[in-house]
């Protein structure tokens, strides 16, 4: 019998070893390219310790980077007619760029309230002041703890610190987002900006640096009815290892949710988890009282209340248009932006007193703690000291003076001393 033979002459046999010899030869080609693939350029036979490095300008995306595309893809993801308020928040990192904010003329309207930060245990106004009394009263009210704070309806919070008594430059702003957690610290010209997240606001206001500690998981509970100024409020108490706070809380039109932020603000100086259901309502802080574990006191109050406001959508965006990220440094106040020095300078000649070596004129202030120290003289705040940092402020006039230390929560107060000027006065002592 004759085999039978394929279209191109060839019997069923020959096909069949052709074949074989084929699939055999890319067999061994497909072995020979993975064991290739499997060695370090320049070293054969060796296999890579690590994946290669990228070479920067294709490196693997940030961590700023990441939170950006992150923020951004929720706010894309929001409805058109929910906006911010239907995103669930997002926590802020300090090393996240913001994607640009732009808010709709429909997304302005808000309230503007005006509020005081006012410490507890703070010294009189002296009457044997070298300063007359009526100066001394202009000059401590343009150093009181003073706060503008717009609440626009879309969910966006601009507080702004408004007086000359602040560790940071007067204008500095503080801004949040409904959608976030954690503030935005924004320079007073607005072009720059530093991530405040969460965890970190005591430490900006206690330490003068925006260090993050844990938010703490609190005890809250409702406290029945108060009464604010004109206001009828609900009362809610806050309480965990740090400290208690009690909010009272009433309702306004035009704040919509913004009022959430401005809790949220509050409740972080005692470092309570801003996403705790105390603030979870669409009601307005205006008033806070606050016990600190440290022993301090203060208490927030509003003062006033613009009930209807329709902001600039440019001057409300989280972060402002065009403000770069600044990771590093802080507004902080400067010594000719202090009102105590700005009002009497050059105002008289001051005299000098030779000690030794050291020619004193005015205050030389020292703060050797560990934490930011306010100056208090004659019950006015004079300067804001970093730890370890000395200061010379020889425009403050010679005469007999009461000083004293303080920090921002109340938990380290120092007891008034008489000083006669000009001299060297310290808190703390020397490592």
């Amino acid at each position: 019998m004759r085999a039978a033979r394929s279209p191109f002459g060839m019997t069923a046999r020959a096909v069949r070893g052709c074949l074989c010899l084929v699939l055999a030869h890319a067999a061994c080609w497909g072995c020979r390219a993975d064991d290739n693939r499997s060695k370090s350029v320049g070293v054969p036979g060796a296999l890579p310790a690590a994946p290669p490095e990228l070479p920067n300008d294709v490196a693997a995306p940030s961590k700023a980077n990441t939170a950006a595309r992150e923020v951004d893809s929720a706010r894309r993801a929001a409805t058109a007619d929910g906006g911010l308020i239907t995103l669930t928040p997002t926590a802020l990192r300090d090393d996240a760029r913001m994607p640009a904010d732009s808010p709709g003329l429909k997304d302005s309207l808000g309230v503007t309230l005006e509020a005081e930060w006012k410490p507890g245990d703070w010294p009189p106004l002296p009457n044997n002041s070298p300063i007359d009394r009526e100066r001394l009263v202009e000059i401590h009210n343009k150093t009181k703890w003073l706060l503008r704070i717009d609440l626009v309806a879309s969910g966006r919070m601009r507080i702004a610190l408004a007086s000359r008594g602040h560790a940071f430059e007067k204008g500095t702003e503080i801004r949040s987002r409904v959608d976030l957690l954690g503030h935005l610290l924004v320079w007073p010209e607005e072009n720059q900006y530093r991530i405040i997240p969460t965890g970190a606001m005591r430490a900006l206001f206690e330490e003068g640096l925006p260090d993050v500690g844990p938010a703490l998981a609190t005890n809250a509970k409702t406290a029945g009815n108060a009464h604010w100024l004109d206001w009828e409020t609900e009362r809610t108490s806050v309480t965990n290892s740090l400290g208690h706070a009690t909010l009272d809380q009433t309702t306004t039109t035009n704040a919509g949710v913004a009022g959430r932020l401005l809790c949220r603000w509050l409740i972080e100086f005692i470092s309570a988890d801003p996403a705790s259901s105390v603030c979870q309502n669409d009601l307005v802080p205006v008033r806070a009282q606050f016990v600190f574990t440290g022993g301090g006191k203060a208490e927030f109050v509003v003062t006033q209340l613009t009930k209807k406001q329709e902001f600039t959508p440019s001057s409300i965006g989280v972060p402002p248009p065009g403000a770069l990220l600044n990771s590093r440094d802080l507004p902080r106040a400067s010594a000719a932006s202090n009102a105590l020095l700005t009002e009497h300078r050059n105002r008289s000649a001051t005299r000098v007193m030779n000690t030794g070596s050291t020619v004193l004129a005015g205050i030389v202030a020292v703060n050797h703690t560990l934490g930011l120290r306010a100056l208090v003289v004659d019950g006015i705040l004079a300067a804001w000291l970093l730890p370890g940092e000395e200061r010379s402020m020889p425009e403050v006039l010679p005469g007999t003076y009461s000083v004293s230390w303080r920090d921002f929560l109340g938990n380290s107060v120092e007891a008034p001393k008489t000083v006669t000027l000009p001299a060297r006065v310290a808190v703390g002592n020397l490592p």
